[in-house]
């Protein structure tokens, strides 16, 4: 199974609400999009078993009992209103998904396999645990404080130093996520993940939200 990481920008008042509900995590991390959505429903339709383990229990016991679509899709809509849907979408249209480059990221930033002390190194793995084990483990929370602490080093660093950083065979070696780094477009598409990660850091630390990150 693949291990994506997704980053999320709360506000203040929506991390607040968050803490208070955490299944609001849980349907953050198993439900990504419409098409993510009626591809499980299509799975529970079909009696499927291979259901993704961090869809929450109850909405497995629940849908197994029916066959129809239709009514599937309606009481799953009901079930995310009650977790705070538009909070859930919101928070959606404030996210990245680093896909599979975010180890590579992390490597090139500390020149570490895992380093999650670091500042650099919270910038992709985050800090505070929070809620329950979404598949390969809890949340992690980057509070705004924290964030506009990162934020120089982060800035400090240019594409032309991070790309430099690059060496294939010792990440293959070290087993850096998920491996063929020598090959060529792996290094073309991690310095466009990485652009695209310092952009959104930078908006995250100028508008003030914190950041929580998921990995499923």
């Amino acid at each position: 199974m693949s291990m994506i990481l997704r980053i999320y920008k709360f506000s203040d008042a929506s991390l607040e609400t968050v803490k208070n509900n955490d299944k609001i995590l849980s349907c953050l991390s198993f439900i990504e999009s419409e098409d993510d959505g009626m591809q499980v429903f299509k799975m529970m339709k079909d009696g499927l078993t291979n259901i993704p383990e961090n869809i929450p229990e109850e909405f497995k016991l629940q849908y197994r009992k029916s066959v129809d679509e239709a009514e599937l899709k309606v009481r799953f809509a009901k079930d995310l209103k009650k977790r705070e849907l538009k909070l859930v979408e919101e928070i959606r249209n404030r996210s990245i998904s680093l896909e599979k480059n975010w180890h590579g990221i992390a490597f090139l930033l500390t020149g570490e396999a895992y380093d999650e002390i670091s500042l650099l190194g919270k910038s992709v793995f985050g800090e505070t645990a929070v809620g329950d084990d979404l598949g390969y483990g809890p949340a992690k929370l980057l509070t705004r404080e924290r964030i506009m602490e990162i934020r120089k080093d982060l800035s400090e660093i240019t594409e032309d130093d991070f790309i430099s950083r690059y060496d294939s065979e010792l990440m293959n070696t070290l087993q850096i996520y998920p491996g063929g780094w020598e090959l060529n477009e792996n290094r073309e598409i991690l310095l466009e993940s990485f652009r695209q990660f310092v952009s959104f850091f930078s908006d995250a630390a100028a508008g003030g939200y914190n950041l929580i990150y998921t990995m499923t």
